[in-house]
């Protein structure tokens, strides 16, 4: 015979039932008790996350300011030398050497900006700050990396390069910079670049200031601290954000400047160098090096100031036939500049001053 279970009693079920309940309140109390523990957690983490964050900006927000008066000190020892000097035949100033451990890659990664002959740059950081660290090849003797370094030292002007310092205790070799770039560029952009893309090209005015303020550099150099800089081509000259201090030479204003680089083939204003060269080689240079002046490929005289200011007119020629100038009136008087400038005679090039008044009066 089957066995069939008896029903359950009336008490029976409630008993039951006053059990599933103690279950599901047990339950749901142990599960507020969760969500309370994961809120007050999650809570405390915040906090914490908060306070290491602001600890982090007070600390990055000091270390920004110490380099800063460094800096500021820096540039004051530097003008005061320089003016002290009135020359920079002579002039040593003291290079900082960096510890290469402070160099750091910005996320982890080795980002490259720039690539020349003898170097290639790179984007690292330095005490917070992002710098282009100049590594030079193997074969670089610390004479020349002192050589360039004391010529970078003695710059103060916001068209030009700010020198961090070197380092020369172990190869490779470098030369610590101040990064100029743009925003939303994580590469250098080269004025070469910028009028090589039509997308990237800028408004008539502020063309003529970036030239007003390739003139300014070009006055600095021999006029403040007796340089030249001998290498000046579209390639050496970097767009980037424009600076707190200002860099337009007239008084309209761009979001854009410019920043010469590349002073591996600097000299003193007095030391410029006389070129010997046979004719094969006066033919090559000419193809090669289109921005180097007819007199000094000759060897009719060492580099001048006058050699940089026809380097100049060549940039002058390219911003003429790439920019986007509506104005012909305005197109033609930058051709005619380009023209004084690319003079093969010296005596009829204008003066880095003459160029930048003949710009203004374009702006205004």
């Amino acid at each position: 015979m089957p066995k069939f279970s008896r029903p359950n009693t009336i008490e029976e079920k409630r008993k039951m039932r006053r059990a599933r309940r103690n279950r599901m309140r047990s339950r749901t109390k142990l599960l507020e008790s969760q969500v309370e523990l994961e809120s007050t957690l999650r809570s405390e983490a915040c906090k914490k996350l908060v306070l290491y964050k602001n600890m982090c900006r007070s600390y990055w927000e000091r270390w920004h300011w110490e380099l800063q008066q460094h800096k500021d000190s820096m540039m004051m020892e530097r003008r005061a030398a320089i003016s002290g000097k009135g020359t920079s035949n002579n002039l040593r100033l003291k290079i900082h050497e960096i510890e290469p451990k402070l160099l750091q890659n910005p996320n982890g990664k080795d980002v490259y900006i720039g690539r020349g002959s003898f170097s290639v740059v790179q984007l690292q950081t330095y005490r917070g700050m992002n710098v282009a660290v100049k590594r030079l090849l193997p074969l670089t003797v610390v004479a020349d990396v002192h050589k360039e370094a004391q010529i970078l030292a003695q710059l103060c002007h916001p068209n030009l390069p700010y020198l961090f310092g070197i380092i020369t205790t172990t190869p490779p070799y470098k030369i610590v910079m101040q990064y100029h770039g743009l925003r939303e560029q994580t590469m250098s952009v080269t004025l070469s670049d910028v009028l090589c893309d039509p997308s990237k090209l800028y408004d008539e005015s502020t063309f003529l200031i970036l030239c007003a303020q390739l003139a300014e550099a070009v006055r600095y150099l021999p006029d403040e601290v007796k340089l030249l800089h001998n290498d000046i081509k579209c390639n050496n000259v970097i767009i980037c954000d424009s600076s707190s201090d200002g860099a337009a030479t007239s008084t309209q204003s761009s979001s854009v400047q410019i920043v010469f680089i590349d002073f591996g083939k600097a000299t003193c204003i007095d030391k410029g160098r006389i070129y010997k060269l046979n004719n094969i080689e006066k033919s090559e240079y000419r193809i090669k090096f289109p921005h180097m002046a007819p007199e000094v490929i000759e060897g009719f005289g060492p580099q001048s100031q006058m050699s940089d200011i026809y380097s100049l007119g060549g940039i002058f020629f390219k911003v003429h036939d790439h920019a986007a100038m509506p104005n012909k009136e305005i197109l033609g008087k930058l051709h005619d500049l380009a023209l004084n400038c690319r003079s093969p005679r010296c005596s009829r090039r204008p003066s880095a001053k003459n160029i930048i008044g003949t710009l203004e009066k374009l702006l205004s």
